[in-house]
C-alpha cells in the first residue's frame, strides 16, 4: 500500500510539474480566478417615498420635525433606525424608471419656513445628501444640495434605479418639509421672456464686452438668484445678471464646452493683521461669478469665486441651451468690468495632413468636410527627383568594421593587419530540420531531464 501511495504521488508530482511548464509557457499562469463584487447600490428592501418616470414631477409634504445638528452627515440606515439620530434628519428612499437618454436628470427641491430673503443665508439652515450606497454619498459640491439658502436643489443623471436622500438640519429646527422630485429633459433657466445678452457658438470668435456698473458688496459667500437681480428693488446695487445662450452641437460625439471670464483692475490691500509681518493681501474689488441652470440651483464647482484670482474663469460642460450668469461683489464696490466668453465643441475635424494611396498627391479637405486629392497644376515644371547615391562604396565608414565591403567581402576580412573578424560568408537561412530540433525537440529533452531529476530527488525524500 506505501509503495502504491508513493508511485501515486510521484505521477501526481510529474503531473503538476508538466502542467506548470505548460502554463508557464503559454502565460496561463497568470490568470487570476477570484469571484466578481456585486455593484455598490442602497440597501434593498426599502419602500419608496417617491417614485418617478420620464417626465414626472412629483411633490410631497412632510411634518417630520428635525433639529440642527452642524456639521455631521448622517447615513440613511442611522436616520431610519436610530431614534436619537433620527431627530436631525429623515431618509427618503427614491426609485428611478429610467430612460436611455442622457438628457433626462433627476432633481430634487427641498424646501421649508425660512425667516427673511429667501437669497441670503438662512436660519434655519437645511441640507440634503443623496446616497448611491448605505455608506457612500455624492459631494454636495457637484450636485448641490448643501448651500446657505432656501429652496435647496440638487441634479444629478441617474446611473441605478434607486437612490437614498437624507434631509439633514443644519442649523436651527423645523416642523415640516416638503420636497419636490422630478425627472425630466430640458428643465432649466425659463426661456421666455428674457433677451439673451451673450449669444456663443462653437468655434465662434469669442464675445467681449466692457460693462460699467456699480456693484455693491453683499453678504460674502452667498449667491443672489438671477430673478432677484433682475426684478427685485435694492438687488441691482449689489448684482448684475446676464441671459447666455448656446447654439450647442447636437452630435454624439460633440462636448458643448463653455468658458467665460471677468476681468477688473482691483487694488490689492493688506489686512491690518498683515502688514506688520509683509503678507500680501486680497484684491478690493473682489468680484465673483455664478452660473445657474435654474432658477434657484447654480453649477458647482466650476471656478468663478476665488478671493485671489483675477482674472475669474467658470468653465462648465453645457447640457441645455440657456443659463443665467450672475456678477457679484464680495468685498468692495466695483464699478467696471469686462466679460469674455467663448465655446467649443471638441470635435476635430479631419486630418487634411494625408497623401492620396494611389496617386500619391496631397489630398486637401472639402467644404463638406470630406478629402479628396488636390488638383494638379500642369502649369508648375515639376522638381527632378534627385539620384540615389552609390552603395557599392562606404568610404565614408570603412576601416572600423562597420562598412559593407568589410562586413560582405569574402577578401577583406582583415582590419588593417590588426584583427581578424568574423564575418558570416553563408547566407543561407538554416534548414527545416534544424528548426524543428531548436524549437520541438531541444525542449522536450530538457523537459524530460527535469523530469528525471525531480523523480530521483522525490525517491530519495520518501
Amino acid at each position: 500500500m506505501l509503495g502504491l501511495l508513493r508511485s501515486v504521488s510521484k505521477r501526481a508530482s510529474t503531473v503538476v510539474l508538466v502542467v506548470a511548464v505548460l502554463l508557464g509557457s503559454t502565460g496561463a499562469a497568470a490568470l487570476v480566478l477570484a469571484p466578481t463584487t456585486a455593484s455598490a447600490g442602497v440597501t434593498p428592501g426599502v419602500k419608496p417615498d417617491f417614485v418617478v418616470g420620464p417626465g414626472d414631477i412629483v411633490p410631497q409634504q412632510f411634518s417630520q420635525p428635525l433639529i440642527g445638528s452642524a456639521e455631521v452627515k448622517s447615513k440613511p440606515d442611522d436616520c431610519r433606525n436610530n431614534a436619537a439620530i433620527g431627530l436631525t434628519c429623515a431618509a427618503h428612499r427614491i426609485k428611478v424608471n429610467r430612460t436611455a437618454d442622457k438628457s433626462f436628470a433627476l432633481r430634487v427641491v427641498l424646501e421649508w419656513d425660512a425667516q427673511g430673503d429667501p437669497s441670503v443665508a438662512q436660519a434655519p439652515d437645511i441640507d440634503m445628501f443623496l446616497f448611491d450606497s448605505a455608506d457612500s454619498s455624492f459631494d454636495s459640491t457637484q450636485i448641490g444640495g448643501a448651500g446657505a439658502t432656501m429652496p435647496e436643489q440638487l441634479k444629478i443623471v441617474p446611473a441605478q434605479d434607486e437612490y437614498d436622500l437624507v434631509v439633514q438640519a443644519y442649523a436651527g429646527a423645523i416642523t415640516g418639509y416638503k420636497l419636490t422630485v422630478s425627472y425630466t429633459a430640458g428643465a432649466g433657466v425659463p426661456a421666455g421672456g428674457v433677451t439673451p445678452d451673450i449669444v456663443l457658438t462653437p468655434h465662434a470668435p469669442p464675445f467681449t464686452k466692457q460693462y460699467t456698473s456699480v456693484i455693491a458688496a453683499g453678504a460674502p459667500a452667498v449667491a443672489f438668484f438671477p430673478d432677484a437681480c433682475r426684478n427685485q428693488p435694492g438687488y441691482q446695487e449689489l448684482c448684475d445678471v446676464y441671459r447666455i445662450k448656446l447654439n450647442r452641437n447636437h452630435a454624439k460625439d460633440a462636448i458643448n464646452f463653455v468658458v467665460v471670464q471677468l476681468d477688473w483692475t482691483p487694488v490689492v490691500v493688506p489686512a491690518q493683521d498683515l502688514v506688520a509681518i509683509n503678507l500680501v493681501g486680497h484684491p478690493v474689488p473682489d468680484l465673483n461669478m455664478y452660473v445657474y441652470d435654474a432658477p434657484n440651483h447654480s453649477l458647482e464647482g466650476i471656478g468663478g469665486t476665488s478671493i485671489e484670482n483675477v482674472p475669474e474663469r467658470v468653465g462648465w460642460v453645457a447640457t441645455q441651451d440657456e443659463y443665467d450668469l450672475v456678477v457679484q461683489s464680495a468685498g468692495g464696490t466695483g464699478t467696471t468690468y469686462k466679460l469674455s466668453a467663448f465655446m467649443t465643441d471638441e470635435v476635430f475635424t479631419k486630418p487634411f495632413e494625408l497623401v492620396d494611396p494611389l496617386t500619391g498627391k496631397p489630398i486637401v479637405q472639402q467644404p463638406d468636410g470630406e478629402i479628396a486629392p488636390a488638383p494638379v497644376d500642369h502649369s508648375v515644371t515639376p522638381v527632378p527627383e534627385l539620384a540615389l547615391a552609390p552603395v557599392d562604396t562606404d568610404n565614408q565608414i570603412a576601416g572600423i568594421g562597420l562598412g559593407t565591403t568589410e562586413q560582405f567581402n569574402a577578401d577583406d576580412l582583415q582590419l588593417g593587419r590588426q584583427a581578424l573578424r568574423n564575418t558570416a560568408l553563408n547566407a543561407d537561412p538554416p534548414s527545416g530540420i534544424v528548426l524543428v530540433l531548436m524549437l520541438l525537440v531541444a525542449p522536450v529533452i530538457f523537459l524530460g531531464a527535469g523530469i528525471v531529476v525531480v523523480r530521483r530527488r522525490h525517491s530519495a525524500i520518501f
